[in-house]
C-alpha cells in the first residue's frame, strides 16, 4: 500500500486549520447599546434641566437638555417616564422656532450587520420629518403630532460597520416643542472570527498532523 508522503501530511493539516479558521462560528446575539431621550449612561432617568449627553443637536453641537415638569404642557404631552422624557434644545416653553435634528449613534464594529435590528417608537410636538438613519431618511417615519401618542419604526437593514448615526429630525414652532425616544428592542451577532483559531483547536489539528508525519516514517523504515 502507497504511504502519504511528508509533504502530503502537512499539506492536509494545513488545510484542516485554513477550515477551522474559516469556519469558526458567530457568537451569540446580543442587545445593542442604545439609550432613550432622557436617560443616563447606567439606565436611570436623568433629571429636568440637565444635559442628556447620548443627543446631540446637530445644528448647535450641544447636548440636548431634558425638560424639566414645568416646561412641559401635561396634558396633552404624554407624562414622562418610566423609560424616557422629554428633551429639547433649552429647558423652556418658548423654545427657539425651527428644525433641529437630534442625533444618538451605536458601534456597530464587528457584527453581521444582516443579524442586525432595532425596533422603536417616537413622538414630538408639533411635526416631524423623519428619522434618517446614517443620513438616508426611513419610510413612513414622518410624524404630526402634539405629544399624546407614539409612533413605531423597525430597522433590519442600512447599517454600516462602526459608528451608525440616527437623527431625528424634528421642526417646533416656539411654543412648548418637545421630542421624546425609546428604543424597545435591538439585537445581533458579531461577525465569524478570521485569522484566529481557539487554542484547543490548534493543538488538536497539529497533534495529527505530526502523528501522521511519525506513522508515515515508520512505515519507510519496515
Amino acid at each position: 500500500m502507497k504511504t502519504l508522503s511528508r509533504k502530503t501530511i502537512l499539506g492536509f493539516a494545513g488545510a484542516a486549520v485554513i477550515l477551522a479558521v474559516s469556519t469558526a462560528p458567530a457568537q451569540g446575539q446580543s442587545t445593542l447599546e442604545l439609550y432613550n431621550t432622557g436617560e443616563s449612561d447606567t439606565g436611570t432617568l436623568l433629571p429636568g434641566g440637565s444635559a442628556d449627553p447620548h443627543y446631540e443637536v446637530v445644528e448647535t453641537g450641544n447636548d440636548a437638555v431634558v425638560l424639566s415638569e414645568s416646561s412641559m404642557p401635561v396634558p396633552p404631552w404624554m407624562a414622562n417616564g418610566p423609560d424616557s422624557k422629554w428633551i429639547y434644545l433649552t429647558d423652556s416653553r418658548s423654545p427657539t422656532a425651527g428644525t433641529w435634528n437630534f442625533r444618538t449613534t451605536v458601534d456597530l464594529t464587528g457584527y453581521d450587520l444582516a443579524s442586525v435590528f432595532i425596533n422603536g417608537r417616537w413622538t414630538v410636538d408639533n411635526f416631524a420629518i423623519g428619522l434618517f438613519l446614517n443620513g438616508v431618511l426611513v419610510p413612513s417615519t414622518r410624524i404630526t403630532d402634539v405629544g399624546t401618542s407614539w409612533h413605531s419604526y423597525a430597522l433590519s437593514g442600512g447599517f454600516t460597520s462602526g459608528v451608525n448615526t440616527f437623527d431625528f429630525s424634528v421642526t417646533g414652532d416656539g411654543t412648548t416643542d418637545g421630542f421624546r425616544n425609546e428604543f424597545l428592542t435591538s439585537g445581533g451577532k458579531m461577525a465569524p472570527a478570521t485569522g484566529v483559531v481557539p487554542e484547543p483547536v490548534t493543538m488538536a489539528l497539529l497533534g495529527t498532523g505530526l502523528a501522521g508525519l511519525a506513522g508515515a516514517r515508520r512505515r519507510r523504515k519496515k
